[in-house]
């Protein structure tokens, strides 16, 4: 793998697990595919041990661009508010949060500006379907996932 595939792949690894979408087991199952695809990098056997979030990141450094664009999150983030298991300003707040260096950074903060005095969810809802549907997030978040998990659906 080159050093551009490893970028991007660790990169969608990363989005997928900091959206809570992959766990343990996804990354495990991931790395075991490259080890047996005969990539045997260090940092691809460190994301096979690693349990935890910050074991991932860390692991997943040498090949994790810097920073890593983290739009993805959200499109993961929404694709669970449609199935009921996010509140969209628990996903907007997350965002600002922890999206720092993201494509969309700067439109996420300028809906948090625009709804700050918002005191309706369905308000924040329909802010953030908007950057979702003109950013292709919840798109962009299935992408990553086949490219990762061929044949295993979000």
């Amino acid at each position: 793998m080159d050093h551009a595939e490893a970028a991007r792949l660790t990169e969608y690894l990363f989005n997928a697990a900091l959206a809570g979408r992959a766990t343990f087991r996804h990354w495990q199952r991931w790395a075991d595919r490259m080890i047996e695809a005969g990539e045997l990098d260090l940092w691809i056997l460190d994301v096979r041990l690693a349990r935890t979030l910050d074991e991932l990141r860390n692991s997943l450094q040498p090949a994790l661009p810097n920073p890593p664009d983290t739009a993805a999150v959200i499109g993961y983030l929404w694709i669970r508010h449609l199935q009921g298991a996010w509140k969209a300003s628990d996903i907007l707040y997350r965002a600002t949060q922890e999206m720092s260096g993201s494509s969309v950074e700067l439109a996420l903060q300028q809906l948090r500006w625009d709804l700050e005095l918002a005191d309706e969810e369905s308000q924040v809802e329909r802010g953030l379907a908007e950057l979702v549907k003109s950013h292709r997030l919840a798109e962009l978040a299935r992408e990553e996932w086949r490219s990762l998990f061929p044949g295993d659906d979000l």
